[in-house]
């Protein structure tokens, strides 16, 4: 796992212990900041991305944190051994954050569109500590037409494949739980 220190901007990816680290929940801007840009950092400061990485590592830093991950910046896509564990992964990265912070180029204003177009309860997004309340069924439909890990299972990565894995994700979430919901 690669974090990004918030002082230097320094990536590192070996830690003898557990690190506290706040990670960063994102829309993309036009030019995506990479792992590689950030071995040069004259690379990814004329990009767009640049200003969001530095205003998450300067909130980060002052909340007391010495690292962040994003995932454009944290994840060795070169490599497509480290790019599949990295995405298999992505949930427990999530789930192990010590904070989470979402970047909307919009604010507050959007929880009632976002509900809309993603189908989760508004309530959802300021609300975090209750999703594990939501029935399965529901989570399910908020997933249908997106790319989500909300359901803490792997399955593996067919590139193509389409409508097929939402097939293999129902069955993978069915292995795992009892909650009938997902079949409403």
């Amino acid at each position: 796992m690669w974090l990004l220190e918030t002082r230097s901007y320094v990536l590192r990816n070996k830690f003898s212990r557990p690190v506290e680290y706040a990670i960063l929940s994102h829309t993309r801007e036009d030019e995506e900041v990479t792992l590689q840009d950030m071995q040069n950092l004259a690379v990814p400061s004329k990009k767009a991305e640049w200003e969001k990485v530095k205003q998450t590592c300067k909130l980060a830093c002052r909340q007391g944190f010495r690292y962040v991950w994003i995932d454009t910046y944290c994840i060795n896509k070169d490599s497509s051994a480290e790019l599949t564990q990295a995405i298999n992964s992505m949930f427990d990265w999530y789930r192990s954050a010590d904070e989470c912070y979402a970047y909307l180029r919009s604010k507050a204003y959007l929880t009632d569109p976002l509900s809309q177009i993603t189908w989760a309860d508004p309530v959802t997004p300021n609300d975090p500590e209750n999703l594990h309340m939501i029935p399965v069924g529901r989570k399910m439909s908020w997933a249908a037409t997106r790319k989500t890990r909300i359901f803490d299972v792997n399955i593996p990565l067919i590139y193509g494949e389409g409508l097929k894995a939402f097939l293999r994700l129902q069955e993978a979430v069915a292995n795992k739980t009892s909650d009938l919901s997902l079949f409403a």
